[in-house]
């Protein structure tokens, strides 16, 4: 979902009591590079190590919907995994306060979650092998059959429009006309890009949005970083970051998989050049997802992944290149041109996919083939 502003200060030790009658003898560090939320790292002499985060709730309003989304996921995939009896690959837990409760809210005004630490593990930003390629397939493949029994209406919907493209194009017209920081002419062709590409971008939301078109419980952000490795196998065991599970379709996972798993430069890359479609870490992606979940999608599914990488990769490029032109009030940025840079570098990916998409045609036909035979 990229970085989003976080100016917040807090007492950790209130929130550490919480969830610890002796909250005076556990050791806390920051964690991770903070995405969405504040994450810290809690060490207690008595038990494993758990992480701590700070839910940011100006991006997620809804969260005891998204709490209680995450507890039924967690809890349908553990149940999965033990019927099973698979042992390499697990899920995150919730740790539920003393009283009980699946988050906390101090008196600020903050929401506070603790989740299982997964020990051995390491995630990457960028894919540099095409086992790595295959190892996240296989994971968000995986995790997709482990839920295919979980149907999508039991879940709520906490960010409502999330990946809906019109919603995007109105907020998008909005800030346009809008101009607040006068930066409409420094992003022109960025702009016009955008324009240029609404109508197919629409038709693909169309398509998957017909009452026929199977709705299922989506991750919504496949990002390779969200696939943990063990450190020494370098086998994919969790699939991490469920705050955005939620209602969707199939296509969503499969193409911001490929946005950032067959993509050959970072998600804010300088260097444009260097943007590209590896075609190998796209095969050995594709064969790893549609290998675990391939049998469980109807048709009209399979043939919504052909253009499903451009859709995420233009959405996630109209987002950015809006909070650009609204004066960068989403994003966490290190620089006044950064998301416009965002912006440049994912549409850049699109035309990348455009001109690849016989290839990546010709191979997604090839592994549904096999898959039938």
């Amino acid at each position: 979902m990229g970085e989003v502003k976080s100016d917040a200060d807090f007492p950790l030790d209130n929130i550490l009591a919480a969830y610890f009658s002796d909250s005076h003898s556990v050791s806390v560090q920051p964690f991770g590079s903070g995405h969405i939320n504040d994450t810290f790292l809690v060490s207690h002499s008595s038990i494993e190590r758990h992480l701590l985060q700070r839910i940011n709730h100006q991006v997620f309003n809804d969260v005891a919907g998204l709490m209680d989304n995450m507890e039924r996921v967690t809890q349908h995939v553990q149940q999965a995994l033990e019927k099973r009896n698979d042992t390499r690959f697990t899920t995150l837990r919730i740790i539920p306060t003393l009283e009980g409760s699946l988050f906390h809210l101090d008196p600020s005004g903050n929401y506070w979650r603790m989740i299982t630490f997964i020990p051995n593990s390491i995630t990457y930003d960028l894919v540099t092998s095409a086992e790595q390629a295959r190892q996240a397939g296989y994971a968000f493949g995986y995790f997709q059959q482990l839920l295919s029994d979980l149907t999508g209406n039991t879940l709520q919907e906490t960010i409502p429009q999330f990946h809906a493209m019109d919603n995007r194009f109105r907020i998008f017209d909005q800030a346009l006309k809008a101009d607040a920081v006068q930066r409409v002419e420094l992003a022109k062709k960025e702009i016009a890009f955008a324009l240029s590409r609404r109508q197919s971008m629409i038709e693909w939301q169309a398509m998957v949005s017909q009452p026929e078109f199977p709705r299922r419980v989506t991750h919504n952000d496949t990002k390779f970083n969200n696939v943990l490795l063990d450190e020494e196998s370098q086998q994919a065991i969790c699939v991490i970051d469920l705050d955005t599970v939620m209602p969707g379709v199939i296509g969503y996972d499969f193409g911001d998989a490929i946005r950032t798993i067959a993509n050959t430069a970072l998600e804010d890359e300088t260097e444009l050049g260097k943007v590209a479609v590896n075609l190998e870490f796209y095969e050995v992606f594709a064969q790893g997802f549609l290998g675990e979940v391939g049998s469980k999608l109807d048709q009209i599914e399979l043939e919504s992944l052909h253009f499903a990488p451009n859709y995420m990769t233009f959405i996630m490029g109209l987002r950015m290149l809006t909070d650009y032109i609204q004066g960068d009030i989403y994003y966490k940025t290190s620089h006044a041109e950064h998301n416009l840079q965002r912006a440049k570098a994912q549409f850049t990916l699109v035309k990348k996919l455009e001109e690849a998409s016989k290839s990546t045609n010709r191979i997604l036909t090839s592994i549904v083939e096999n898959e039938d035979n």
